[in-house]
């Protein structure tokens, strides 16, 4: 473990560490109210198909973390998955327990091989239950609910409410040109800009004592 990685351990209070910016801990911000409420509108209209797309890092794992209670609102029942690289067919399923009230959640849908995601296309259609994915590119036959983006405004506005004292938008804005508009990495680079300012963490007698046993 390098010094790095007990940093980050060893820093619970900084407002960029993983447990307080992975997705789920942070709502996605639809840009209108009529934006979000139309999204189900969409996909209800489109037998609850539907794919969100949008560029690595600007919220689709976010926005569908943020859907599932909804979906449970409107009486959909979710089954999340989410596949990592390299995962190119999808888990078990017990479809014996799937039907039209079920609503699939695939994120990282462009994993799978074509023929994996034909295959699961037609097996929820056969179910009659819904299908929600997430892609890169929206080349995977389903109708494009919503895209993704992110923007300056947007990750300012998101590390307002996330720091208690204020970072120059001049080195939020930096992060994010640096990260190429993946808000994900621009938290990355901001929890280290945020811990040059912080008290430095090599005075911690915790740090210390980790440091020299390992």
């Amino acid at each position: 473990m390098n010094d790095s990685s007990i940093d980050r351990l060893l820093s619970p209070s900084n407002p960029f560490a993983t447990h307080h910016v992975r997705a789920g801990m942070i709502p996605y911000r639809f840009d209108t109210v009529d934006e979000g409420e139309n999204f189900f509108v969409l996909i209800g209209n489109n037998p609850w198909m539907g794919q969100i797309v949008g560029p690595h890092g600007t919220g689709k794992s976010t926005l569908l973390k943020t859907l599932e209670p909804f979906f449970v609102d409107v009486g959909r029942v979710p089954i999340s998955f989410s596949l990592h690289n390299g995962q190119s067919r999808m888990p078990i399923i017990d479809w014996r327990a799937v039907g039209p009230d079920s609503q699939l959640i695939v994120d990282g849908y462009e994993q799978l091989r074509v023929s994996q995601r034909l295959w699961l296309q037609l097996r929820c259609k056969a179910a009659g239950c819904g299908l929600l994915v997430t892609t890169h590119r929206g080349v995977c036959g389903l109708p494009v609910i919503h895209r993704t983006s992110a923007t300056r405004s947007l990750v300012r506005s998101l590390v307002a409410e996330l720091v208690d004292e204020p970072l120059e938008e001049q080195v939020i804005d930096s992060c994010f040109e640096q990260a190429a508009g993946n808000v994900r990495e621009t938290f990355m680079l901001l929890y280290d800009a945020y811990a040059t300012v912080a008290r430095p963490l090599d005075k911690s007698p915790a740090l210390q004592a980790v440091r020299s046993s390992s």
